[in-house]
C-alpha cells in the first residue's frame, strides 16, 4: 500500500502517539521505518494504536523514563496480530458509550475521532494544571533525569493525565479485545 491512503494512515499514527506522549511532532527515523513495514504488511490502523494504548499503560504504571514511540508497541502489535481473526469490530459499542462523539461505521472512523477529540481536548484544557499535577506525581524522578527528560515525562503524563477523564475513548475499545 502506499499513495495518499498510506500517508493518511501515517499521519493518523502520528497524531495518536503525539497526543499520548506530546513533544516532538515528527517520529523518529526508526518509528518511521517500523510505521512503513506495518502499513506495507496492511496491520491494521487499530491494532497498531491500540499496540501504542498498551504500551501507553505498560510505561505508565513502570513510569518510564524514556519518551514513548512506536518500537514500544511493537510487542504488543506483533502479540495482536496473532489474535487478529478472533477480533470483531465494537465500534457500534463504543458509540453507546460515548454518544457525544461522532464515530462514524468503521473502525479508522473511530479511531479519527478519537485522535481528533483527544487533540481539541488537550487544546481546551488548561494544560498548565494537568503539567503541575503530573510535576508533582513525578516529583521522585526529577534528581535523576535532565531537565529536558524530566520535561518530556511530564508533557506525556499530563497528557495521560487528561485521557483518563475518557478511558473509553482509546483505540482498545474500537475493536472487541475481550475486556469489558
Amino acid at each position: 500500500m502506499s499513495g495518499p491512503r498510506h500517508q493518511d494512515l501515517a499521519e493518523t499514527v502520528r497524531a495518536y502517539l503525539v497526543g499520548l506522549r506530546g513533544g516532538a511532532v515528527f517520529l523518529s527515523s526508526s518509528d518511521a521505518m517500523l510505521l512503513q513495514r506495518w502499513l506495507t504488511d496492511e496491520v491494521p490502523l487499530w491494532l497498531i494504536l491500540e499496540g501504542l494504548d498498551k504500551a501507553s499503560e505498560k510505561r505508565r504504571a513502570k513510569r518510564q523514563r524514556t519518551p514513548l514511540s512506536l518500537q514500544h508497541a511493537k510487542g504488543h502489535v506483533n502479540k495482536g496480530m496473532k489474535t487478529l481473526e478472533r477480533r470483531v469490530p465494537a465500534v457500534h459499542t463504543l458509540a453507546q458509550a460515548a454518544p457525544d462523539l461522532e464515530l462514524g461505521e468503521t473502525p479508522e472512523s473511530a479511531v479519527k475521532a478519537i485522535v481528533a477529540f483527544h487533540e481539541i481536548s488537550w487544546d481546551q484544557a488548561d494544560q498548565d494544571a494537568f503539567r503541575a499535577k503530573a510535576e508533582e506525581e513525578l516529583e521522585p524522578l526529577r534528581e535523576v533525569l535532565s531537565a529536558e527528560r524530566f520535561r518530556v515525562l511530564v508533557e506525556e503524563t499530563a497528557r495521560d493525565l487528561l485521557r483518563q477523564a475518557r478511558p473509553e475513548l482509546c483505540a482498545s475499545r474500537v475493536w472487541d479485545t475481550g475486556k469489558a
